[in-house]
């Protein structure tokens, strides 16, 4: 651990470990447990160990200690390892308990060692690849991502979510692969705009200009190499196709101009050697992947839950479909079935619950045998994800939460997420979320982007004392009216039910 993780752990064994006892029924006290367990802690950090417990040892006195057993004659490591089991316990994660109690998610050797063994063929990682890391290693995400670089001997370096640090990091690293969470992406983004913004009126055409050049390059280059999904049939028409290489041999040397004189510049921030990131933990907003589709810096968005330890699917570079998850890793299966009927089998293109089935399934919930009976039927594990698949069948599309969906008073079902991410493509909405069961219309939760709407009210001379004041102007209340009708309309393809009531602007 890291000096700041170890204070961390701290803090969060006074807040859960009471709740932890109960739930494994432990005999124990909250003082002896934490007291044992900070004990075995381990410490990196040499400097923080020289003002702390000598009872926490650096890594450096680890390995020491390791070398003096071993030239002592101890193979007791050695013989640990050979009577492992593949079904042996291995660790017991809580899942975050946001929508119910945390449940233990117990996973066994062979569940972690199917994603060690598989996701790197599936992923194209290999010994010459340096990882740049940035999420905490207890998440199941990122701790199934080490071991597959440990598995393959790749590197792996560590760093942090914000850009003061990151992009230091990545310019002194020069990773060639980094392990990801959507909000990154959406801060280097935000960034990204935020900059350009700051520029020059020329500065700021030629941005626009290559953005606007870039996507409808890509999107025909997309649709000629079947990177570009069809939902709805098995191909393109012959038409869309002849369309598609005229748009490619008109806009080609644009494309490479754009490339050259902005693309390439942004791309430089990764350190050079940037293959790809791995992007899970939850969706990669369309327009997120769009925007660095467009100027070619390669996301492979994946999907899974601490259940499936974790990795269900991955796009990847060469494989590289927009806006799915990509296809099942080996030896996973995957099926969408009725909402009301788990037994029917969707066809590939309907939205329904993705269920899964495969070695990487957990072995159930730690002492919750009515749960683990829930969710795993014949061996098939229900993910409480909607979804559907390509047309072709090969790829996986995440759709939300069944949980999350919205029934209106007219009985239509109407799925939050798309609804959500859309309206975040707003540069002035930081988040938003969809209300409206039970009731006739929809309506919308809105969290400003407060720097943006600064702006804004600085160019319309708008006068406010605090937030409150700001969010229920009138003039801004407006603002936020005409963007979630521009953005969700029948003109997008959205259905009446679909579009947004009300809104409500929250501080």
């Amino acid at each position: 651990l890291s000096a700041e993780v170890k204070k961390f752990l701290e803090k969060y064994l006074e807040k859960n470990i009471e709740n932890l006892l109960k739930e494994t029924r432990s005999k124990d006290t909250a003082d002896s447990v934490k007291k044992s367990l900070m004990n075995r802690a381990v410490v990196i950090d040499g400097q923080y160990n020289k003002t702390h417990s000598h009872k926490i040892y650096s890594f450096e006195k680890i390995n020491k200690i390791g070398e003096d057993l071993l030239a002592q004659g101890d193979a007791s490591f050695s013989e640990i390892a050979k009577s492992s089991q593949p079904d042996d316990l291995t660790t017991i994660i809580y899942t975050s308990g946001t929508t119910s109690d945390p449940k233990g998610v117990m996973l066994t050797n062979s569940n972690f060692m199917h994603n060690a063994i598989n996701a790197p063929i599936a992923i194209t990682i290999n010994k010459n690849d340096n990882f740049l890391s940035v999420l905490p290693s207890w998440h199941v995400y990122e701790r199934s991502i080490e071991y597959c670089a440990l598995q393959v001997g790749a590197s792996i370096a560590y760093s942090k979510p914000f850009k003061q640090v990151l992009l230091p990091d990545l310019k002194a690293e020069k990773p060639s692969v980094m392990c990801s969470v959507p909000r990154i992406w959406e801060s280097v983004y935000k960034g990204i705009i935020d900059n350009v913004k700051k520029g020059s009126s020329l500065q700021k055409t030629i941005f626009n200009w290559a953005i606007k050049i870039g996507e409808e390059y890509k999107e025909a280059e997309g649709i000629l190499n079947g990177t570009w999904p069809l939902f709805d049939r098995a191909e393109y028409t012959t038409e869309e196709l002849a369309q598609a290489k005229r748009t490619v041999k008109r806009l080609g040397l644009k494309y490479r101009l754009a490339n050259k004189i902005v693309f390439k510049k942004v791309r430089e921030l990764t350190g050079g050697r940037f293959r790809f990131a791995i992007c899970g933990g939850g969706a990669l907003n369309e327009s997120i992947d769009k925007f660095f589709n467009t100027i070619g810096l390669i996301i492979t968005e994946g999907y899974g839950l601490t259940e499936t330890s974790p990795i269900l699917a991955g796009r990847t570079k060469k494989d590289n479909i927009m806006f799915t998850v990509g296809p099942p890793i080996p030896e996973v299966e995957i099926k969408i079935v009725d909402k009301d009927d788990y037994n029917k089998e969707l066809p590939n293109g309907e939205v329904g619950v993705i269920l899964t089935k495969g070695p990487m399934v957990m072995k159930g919930y730690y002492k919750n045998e009515e749960k683990t009976k829930e969710v795993i039927k014949d061996g098939w594990f229900n993910t409480g994800d909607l979804g559907k698949k390509t047309y072709n069948g090969k790829y996986l599309k995440i759709m939300g939460r069944i949980k999350d969906t919205i029934v209106l008073g007219g009985g239509e079902n109407v799925e939050p997420l798309p609804l959500e991410d859309r309206l975040k493509e707003s540069e002035y909405i930081n988040m938003a979320i969809i209300v409206g069961q039970d009731k006739p219309r929809l309506g919308a939760l809105i969290v400003p982007d407060f720097e943006t709407l600064k702006t804004y009210t600085e160019k319309e001379n708008i006068k406010y004392k605090n937030i409150d004041e700001l969010i229920n102007h009138p003039k801004v209340v407006s603002l936020y009216q005409k963007e979630q009708k521009r953005l969700i309309s029948k003109e997008y393809g959205y259905k009446p039910y679909e579009t947004v009531m009300g809104i409500a602007l929250l501080p």
